[in-house]
């Protein structure tokens, strides 16, 4: 089992990445700094990394969920004592 850092380490890399797509290489394509060939590509590269990024995102969110369950039971027992 992955622990949540490194989901979130993975999850921040994709996303940079799918940023940095969106932001730099679809502005190319608009502005006609790219060649309009490269569409297929991109548009292929674009919903990869948007299913890869949905996929680690989906497992974060499920680590950090039993994780906070785990903590608040421990929380509810009495055995992890917090100080406000």
């Amino acid at each position: 089992m992955m622990s949540s850092v490194t989901s979130a380490a993975q999850v921040a890399s994709y996303l940079e990445k799918l940023h940095k797509l969106v932001e730099q290489d679809m502005n190319d394509l608009l502005d006609g700094t790219t060649a309009a060939d490269t569409w297929p590509r991109f548009r292929e590269t674009l919903i990869g990394l948007t299913d890869v990024t949905q996929f680690h995102f989906a497992k974060l969110v499920n680590e950090l969920e039993r994780g906070m369950g785990s903590l608040l039971k421990t929380y509810r027992t009495g055995a992890f004592p917090i100080n406000l």
